[in-house]
């Protein structure tokens, strides 16, 4: 027997002062420290002081007898995960069941072997420490939890003011950048007769770079009208067959410059509730990319799901493909990556479409077997009413 158990204090409850002596006194030669009340009321007063380890409780005793005694303990928060182990003559079946619906883990029934009430005393307080450990344990763990919780919650909260900031300064310094391009846009008024060939090839990179950096402006302030932002989009019905060609028709001298073979599965009867503008801007930005990352010769297929299948449309090509670990990459405004953009690009136009599908309520995503085994970017509304007309939800 270990150190901790011998130093737990045992509660003994019995009326029969010889019953009573004879346990302490055989629980005292083992090394334990007992405390013997001979009736349940003294022993209520005294566990209330000094709560013990364990309480060994007699049955059938004046005044108040053991059964009401460990009701009383198990109605006392402070009091109620002491165990009870019932010493009693009463050796039926209901008096034990009685017993153990009084709170009591343990039953011994008088004349009894004081090796078997050792044994039982030593279990219920190995129990009762492990009991303890496992509470002090969860105990420790709830504040870990809590300490972990606070300090992500702290992060999160650095993170977003973090985020914040950047969002500011990017939108300021787009909006700021506009008045030095209006100066060196006003380049465009020297005459080129008045400079020599090695001048006009300078202006000429100071008229490239203008350009470039004004597109950027345009590019960078666009995006942030919408990242952010919780402005409704003005939503109207909008024939999908008609927006899709009127795309396909802006962009249909690129398309025979790159011998592009389009194939267009659309049903002209569907319908979208969405703003005209954004959406039109959200097919050109996924059929540039198409054609942006196709072969010459290749072809881009459009196709949308029947009016009783979910909304899903999807803008395909035969191009270079997408790896997987960058599927999501394409999406993540400012993500410069050679594999996110064309040389003249800026990785802005796929993360602003997102926003704009976003907006609607809809889910943009990429899809591609690989490198080479070209992409899908699928646009997926997350509810269709009735008749095929598709809505927002």
């Amino acid at each position: 027997m270990n150190d901790q158990e011998l130093s737990a204090t045992i509660m003994v409850v019995d009326d029969t002062p010889e019953n009573l002596n004879l346990i302490r006194n055989m629980l005292q030669e083992k090394g334990y420290r007992v405390l013997a009340f001979p009736n349940g009321r003294m022993a209520l007063n005294a566990a209330a002081r000094n709560p013990p380890d364990i309480i060994l409780l007699d049955i059938m005793m004046p005044e108040m007898d053991g059964f009401e005694v460990a009701r009383r303990l198990k109605a006392d928060e402070a009091l109620q995960e002491i165990p009870i182990l019932f010493i009693s003559a009463l050796g039926e079946t209901e008096d034990k069941v009685k017993a153990f619906a009084a709170g009591g883990v343990d039953y011994v029934t008088k004349p009894f072997q004081f090796e078997e009430v050792q044994v039982r005393v030593k279990t219920h307080l190995r129990l009762r420490k492990m009991s303890l450990e496992l509470e002090r344990h969860n105990l420790h763990l709830e504040e870990l939890v809590a300490e972990r919780t606070r300090m992500l919650e702290q992060a999160n909260q650095r993170l977003s003011l973090l985020n914040q900031d950047k969002m500011k300064f990017l939108r300021y310094l787009s909006h700021e950048m506009n008045t030095p391009l209006n100066w060196i846009g006003a380049a465009e008024i020297i005459s080129r007769e008045a400079l020599d060939q090695s001048d006009r090839e300078m202006l000429g990179f100071v008229e490239k770079g203008f350009e470039r950096i004004s597109k950027l402006v345009r590019m960078v302030i666009n995006y942030f009208e919408l990242a952010g932002s919780d402005r409704e989009p003005n939503c109207a019905p909008i024939s999908i067959s008609n927006a899709v060609s009127e795309v396909f028709e802006e962009r249909s001298r690129k398309v025979e410059n790159r011998g592009i073979i389009p194939e267009i599965d659309v049903d002209p009867r569907q319908r979208v509730e969405a703003d005209p503008d954004l959406f039109q801007e959200l097919l050109t930005t996924l059929l540039d990319n198409a054609l942006d990352y196709s072969q010459p010769g290749g072809v881009v297929r459009i196709t949308l799901n029947r009016p009783s299948e979910p909304f899903r449309l999807t803008v395909e090509d035969n191009g270079k493909g997408i790896a997987r670990e960058n599927l999501e990459k394409i999406f993540q405004a400012f993500a410069l990556e050679s594999f996110n953009r064309q040389e003249e690009g800026f990785g802005l136009s796929l993360p602003r479409a997102r926003l704009i599908a976003q907006a609607h309520g809809w889910h943009l995503r990429a899809e591609s077997d690989g490198e080479g085994k070209g992409t899908r970017m699928i646009v997926e509304a997350r509810q269709a009413s009735p008749g095929g007309e598709t809505r927002t939800p």
